[in-house]
């Protein structure tokens, strides 16, 4: 029988995009990776996510769940320098240096654009409003810069005027499982190669101001109403609809 190296990791994750991913690795490349513990959010953490997934749902997944507030105040006992990785897959917080260099391998995070276009908040829902000419999927390992890492692989992802971020949320999920059965062996066995970004070809993604879920029906452009209704759908809250002075 043919020995296939293994490595251990660590799951950080608080959404459903790192939760089917999770599970897919659960399935799929146990004998390549094998998964020590799960870290998620805490029901009292500060930090929320619009598409979080209960405790009781990530107990069902994984014998050993560790809920936590903050990963760069409550990282002590959770063997993260005993792991080869830390998969970092649906994670709002922004991670310390130090803790960076914890686990023997690093870290793997993941980032919704074709890096290093793309990078920063709301991806999905840019990807929608403007037409996702840069929208996919990267691999990559974190470093304290905003999505600057080096990138394992990317996957680009088509999007039509059809689409929601509904529709695209299922497209990354089904790519992150189609780039993760590709990578999760070179990174065993320690063939993966992480190319350095082009720091001249980034871009980032124009935050999205406060009133972003507003639709004045009487003012805004039919386009601009019918992109807001395609953004804003599920994992997100929806659009607030102005019309003759009320909400």
């Amino acid at each position: 029988m043919t020995h296939r190296p293994k490595a251990s990791a660590v799951w950080l994750s608080a959404n459903r995009f790192g939760f089917e991913l999770l599970k897919d690795v659960v399935e799929n490349a146990s004998e390549v990776c094998s998964i020590e513990r799960v870290i998620t959010l805490s029901e009292t953490a500060s930090t929320k996510m619009y598409d979080a997934v209960s405790l009781s749902e990530w107990h069902q997944l994984h014998h050993n769940i560790t809920p936590i507030e903050r990963l760069n105040e409550d990282y002590g006992g959770l063997g993260l320098q005993d792991v080869d990785y830390v998969f970092m897959c649906g994670w709002r917080q922004v991670i310390d240096g130090d803790v960076l260099e914890m686990p023997k391998r690093g870290f793997v995070a993941f980032h919704p654009s074709m890096l290093p276009k793309g990078r920063g908040s709301a991806p999905i829902i840019n990807a929608v409003m403007n037409g996702g000419e840069h929208f996919g999927l990267s691999i990559y390992q974190p470093d304290q810069g905003v999505d600057s890492g080096p990138v394992y692989c990317q996957k680009a992802i088509a999007v039509t005027s059809e689409d929601t971020s509904l529709t695209l949320y299922g497209k990354l999920i089904e790519t992150g499982k189609v780039l993760l059965s590709d990578l999760i062996p070179c990174l065993a066995n320690g063939t993966a190669k992480a190319v350095p970004q082009e720091e001249s070809q980034a871009t980032l993604n124009p935050p999205l101001p406060k009133n972003f879920n507003a639709v004045d029906l009487a003012a805004d452009d039919i386009g601009l109403i019918e992109r807001k209704l395609r953004a804003l759908t599920p994992p997100y809250d929806g659009v607030k609809v102005h019309m003759g002075g009320r909400v």
